[in-house]
């Protein structure tokens, strides 16, 4: 048997819409608040409420238990409000398939969709949408060809061109899904690309909250930031507001002040501070230095240099194998552990420190150097080689100082600094040069005049 309601009276007059309107609130509702106290009724219904349609029809036959409305229609649904063009409404399933101009909102999350064709289970809570999806909140925005959204979970499961909009930021993918609750999105397919004021990231798999503006690439991927970092990397967290990142796995780092590389790297822009663990290496383009080691910490710094601000290393420190190349000093130091202050230009070395000043002609080797631009001491069987005037000068001894300063002398017509070093060897000195040996003491020698002193049992030959 077919039974059929048509209502071709709707536009007849206000007062019958809101006759009719009664109805099928009434029609659809009616199973759920047939019983009870007028407290239970009082609750908000399980299934869904309309507000307003242009027909209502029913045939059995055709499509048992289902309820065809068309024109205009607007549902209710707990925090749920959707409109459409048409719809078919199951209340036994209690599932309902929308049709033509879909939109849906829900209140506690302030969600929007939009989509041409929708389906929706209140079991599941399973929201499918299809044909040109759009899902916003709070001035962000989800494109898709299709989503489902599951209402349990609060998570969106995207396919086919998808992409998020949102801060200045768009990201672009084959499939991936999106938490409406904590606005955590993962992306994923042959390429997935964040386009981003403070980042350009390409990766097949991206991991970013909209909010934090944290991200995680995992696979081949390449980060660009704003600041000209290029970050080559199979694994890495970064963070758009401090425009830090932290690598996982050998990676390399460039940019037009320095070039890193190392199995594990992290770096903070915002707080200029970096460090990088296993086979590191650094490249102070700026600052003419490069620092290894298998575990380098940095910071990172402005420098005014002949009237430019440039940024450069101006602390750093290794350990491991550690070695450090100052082309503008002429200097390269290596040790078990090193430490080099750029701004007040102090260093030191811990274990097998071997130190050689190219450009000031000496070099110490010790288990402990302690240097600045004129001074330096080193301990623990040290041994110091001073080859400013040609021939050069070694001594050994428990301790070894040099002290230096700079005068002016003429060199042909004009006038030219010139530094003057003293050596000092202090406890079981040996001392030679080509046209002298000596042991002592205490030894004190000089540049100024290549003369040496020799105090505590001193004995020399040649």
């Amino acid at each position: 048997m077919t039974k059929q309601r048509k209502h071709k009276t709707f536009f007849n007059g206000h007062g019958t819409r809101q006759v009719i309107l009664c109805l099928f609130a009434l029609c659809l509702s009616l199973p759920l608040h047939a019983q009870g106290n007028k407290k239970q009724e009082e609750k908000p219904a399980d299934w869904v409420i309309l507000d307003h349609a242009d027909n209502l029809s029913y045939d059995e036959s055709l499509r048992p238990g289902v309820q065809i409305i068309k024109g205009n229609v607007k549902f209710r649904y707990q925090d749920n409000t959707l409109w459409c063009d048409s719809a078919f409404v199951n209340q036994t399933q209690k599932t309902f398939e929308a049709m033509g101009r879909v939109k849906m909102y829900r209140s506690s999350d302030c969600v929007t969709l939009t989509c041409g064709h929708a389906d929706y289970n209140s079991i599941t809570k399973l929201f499918r949408a299809r044909k040109n999806v759009i899902l916003t909140q709070l001035g962000k925005s989800l494109h898709s060809d299709s989503l489902d959204y599951n209402g349990n979970s609060n998570i969106a499961n995207f396919y086919g061109h998808g992409r998020l909009v949102g801060d200045g930021s768009v990201i672009t993918s084959e499939r991936g899904d999106y938490n409406t609750k904590t606005k955590d999105a993962h992306f994923t397919g042959k390429e997935v690309v964040l386009k981003s004021p403070e980042y350009n990231v390409t990766t097949p798999s991206l991991t970013y909250n909209s909010e934090t503006k944290r991200g995680h690439v995992e696979g081949p991927s390449v980060i660009r930031s704003s600041n000209g970092e290029i970050i080559h990397t199979d694994n890495a967290d970064f963070d758009a507001i401090t425009r830090s990142f932290t690598t996982h796995g050998h990676s390399t780092v460039s940019s037009p002040e320095r070039d890193i590389e190392g199995d594990n790297m992290t770096y903070d822009r915002s707080t200029g501070y970096g460090e990088g663990h296993g086979n590191v290496k650094v490249v102070d383009k700026r600052g003419g230095r490069e620092i290894t080691g298998d575990n380098v910490k940095f910071r990172t710094g402005n420098v005014y240099k002949n009237g430019r601000q440039r940024n450069e290393v101006v602390e750093f420190e290794g350990e491991g194998r550690a070695k450090i190349v100052d082309h503008p000093g002429q200097r390269v130091i290596s040790g078990d552990y090193l430490r080099y202050d750029a701004e007040n230009k102090i260093g030191d070395g811990r274990g097998h420190v071997d130190y050689i000043d190219h450009k000031g002609k000496n070099a110490f080797m010790a288990d402990y150097v302690h240097y600045t631009e004129l001074d330096a001491i080193a301990y623990g069987q040290a041994l110091a080689k001073e080859f400013s005037e040609g021939d050069t000068l070694f001594v050994h001894a428990d301790t070894v100082k040099m002290k230096g300063y700079v005068r002016e002398i003429q060199k042909g017509r004009s006038m030219v600094n010139d530094t003057v070093r003293t050596i000092y060897g202090i406890d079981n000195v040996r001392a030679f040069r080509t046209d002298i040996q000596a042991v002592c003491g205490l030894l004190i020698g000089t540049t100024r005049d290549s003369s040496l002193v020799m105090h505590k049992d001193p004995i020399a030959w040649n």
